[in-house]
């Protein structure tokens, strides 16, 4: 085995240091913030207010799945700090550890292994190019921190020759911690526990042991946050599992998101075999008991890749390109590192060359989806996010907040308007699009499948008729509720001459309320007076054929009739409908 000199080693982790660098600049200027972030911020200003970790206030719906990065955002809101710059800065950081802890297990296993020769830790090289990785080191959701406790866990399990005591309970704390910022985490609970039994394979109580203190680490975190979340909540599942229909299978949908993300980082593809060519030749061999470090991060990395992509393209992978497989990305590193280094026990130039064609097919992979196209439900995502269109909505949550202020009023809104709700703080926001905060609506029976976690969307009557919304802001949202032909066309217009002089915001009235019909009109909100063109319909009944009149009271119900008690105008109807002319 021939020894590392100091010189070899600062050059190897002066490359690492590259990456780290590449890594940060890259992510820092990709920063951004996806709307679905939002909603875990509203939970979280929510819990911060004394209203409990709700998004609605008396509504107890688990609608996130990232428990441990809301907690988070709720202490940056607690301490005056911008939630969007918070989770920004923490999730690049969490990003960049990723990479420094692969630059670390890089130099561990160049000296297991017995390597002198200058390599380049591609592992790391591949984190800091990957765009998608880079992407989501940012836009606010849970996923660079997701990515980095996985690899804490895998690494407490298989990054060090040395079987401590103390790393077994250590690894089921962190993955308790995992579980706690995704429940999907339990995917990478599973294979640990499995790892750590057959790792600490041993005649007697040893390898028992092992595995009891990797269960205990995990139980102290995820019993306890379990019990809390049945008993708050009312269900063991998050409402975000029948939202998305996590109990069913979607094998081809999966399938096509698994086969895009790789037609554009199908470099990472021969990590595996690679790995494991390198681990069963001869001369990789020689740790204590027949197993050494390499093939025990193989065998944990590649159980965490097969088994996690299995799980994704079983739900149907995600509508965000790449997001959901950003957590096997790490461990296709390191079993790139693997199969590359043995490269390097021959020659050290063999594998500096194999590592650069690595980075080189990365930095020219294809875009299997340009611009702002959306290819089978799937889209990339930041593409989305202009600067005329965040400008637009945060422009429009000003001007929304200043109207509705310290008004009880409830706001229909679709996925994508999330930022909206939450920036014009409106007291009650009824999501319409997917179910994600509301119970009935993710409980709906799907009977055909659509875009990945965007099928189940609210009825007009739940939630005009039940949910007794006031207001709706995006045509879409109106649009999705199928407003037209069975609710009048009431339009509010909010003006702001200083911050959108000639371009007010424009609101759908979705059901009258008098009293905050009045309060509108008291702010200066413009819309037309729906009694007063009611009175003048009345009028003109005598002279309308039947078919037009049911029309009319069909729309007028559900707008206007089902909430106010309006006996005169009603009567108005029924009695032009007995004449049956």
């Amino acid at each position: 085995m021939s020894s590392e000199t100091p010189a070899a080693r600062r050059a190897v982790a002066g490359l690492g240091l590259a990456c780290l660098l590449a890594g940060l600049i890259a992510a820092s200027r990709a920063a951004w913030i996806c709307d679905d972030a939002y909603i875990s911020f509203r939970y979280a200003r929510n819990l911060v207010d004394g209203l409990g970790l709700v998004f609605n206030p008396g509504e107890r719906v688990e609608g996130y799945t990232n428990f441990l990065w809301t907690i988070w955002s709720a202490l940056a809101i607690r301490l005056g700090v911008e939630p969007r710059l918070w989770v920004q800065g923490w999730g690049i950081a969490c990003y960049v550890a990723s990479i420094a802890l692969l630059v670390t297990n890089h130099l561990s296993l160049r000296k297991t292994l017995g390597i002198s020769a200058i390599t380049l830790p591609v592992g790391a090289a591949i984190a800091a190019l990957h765009e998608e990785w880079i992407v989501y080191a940012t836009g606010g959701l849970e996923t660079s921190c997701f990515t980095l406790l996985a690899l804490i866990g895998f690494l407490l399990l298989a990054g060090s020759e040395r079987k401590a005591a103390g790393r077994p309970l250590a690894a089921g704390l962190v993955m308790g911690l995992l579980t706690l910022t995704r429940p999907d985490g339990l995917i990478f609970v599973a294979l640990a526990g499995l790892f750590v039994l057959w790792d600490a394979r041993a005649p007697g109580r040893a390898g028992w042991m092992a595995g009891l203190r990797f269960a205990a680490g995990f139980a102290a975190l995820w019993l306890p946050f379990t019990l809390w979340r049945v008993t708050y909540y009312g269900d063991f599942f998050p409402n975000t599992y029948y939202a998305k229909s996590a109990d069913l299978f979607w094998i081809t949908q999966g399938w096509i998101y698994v086969r895009l993300f790789f037609a554009k980082y199908w470099v990472l593809l021969p990590a595996l075999p690679l790995a494991w060519i390198a681990v069963s030749h001869k001369s990789t061999r020689g740790a204590e008991d027949g197993r050494s470090l390499a093939l025990r991060q193989t065998v944990l990395a590649t159980g965490f890749v097969l088994a996690y992509t299995l799980f994704v393209i079983k739900v149907g992978g995600d509508f965000m390109f790449g997001r959901f497989l950003v957590p096997v990305v790490p461990f296709l590193a390191v079993l790139c590192d693997i199969g590359l280094l043995r490269m390097a026990r021959r020659s050290g130039a063999l594998q500096i060359g194999a590592a650069a064609l690595v980075v080189l097919a990365l930095l020219i992979s294809p875009q299997p989806i340009r611009g702002q196209e959306i290819v089978h439900g799937i889209a990339d995502e930041r593409r989305h996010y202009t600067e005329e269109y965040l400008t637009q909505v945060t422009t429009g949550a000003v001007i929304i907040e200043r109207y509705l202020s310290g008004l009880d009023v409830r706001v229909a809104f679709s996925g994508s308007e999330a930022r909206l709700v939450y920036e014009a703080r409106v007291s009650h926001a009824l999501e319409c699009e997917t179910g994600l905060t509301d119970r009935a609506v993710a409980r709906k029976v799907l009977t055909h499948r659509g875009r990945v976690g965007h099928e189940k969307h609210a009825d007009l009557e739940y939630i005009v008729g039940e949910r007794k919304a006031h207001l709706a802001f995006k045509l879409g949202t109106m649009q999705m509720l199928g407003a037209g032909g069975h609710l009048p066309d009431s339009r509010i217009l909010l003006e702001d001459s200083e911050l959108s002089p000639g371009k007010p915001v424009q609101g759908f009235v979705l059901h009258w309320d008098p009293e905050l019909m009045a309060e509108l009109k008291q702010r200066g909100v413009i819309f037309r007076d729906f009694p007063t063109d009611l009175d003048k319909v009345i009028a003109g009944l005598p002279t309308l054929p039947r078919e037009e009149v049911e029309r009319i009271y069909e729309m007028s119900e559900l707008f206007y009739f089902d909430h106010v008690d309006d006996p005169h105008r009603r009567q108005a109807f029924e009695a032009r409908l007995q004449t049956g002319e």
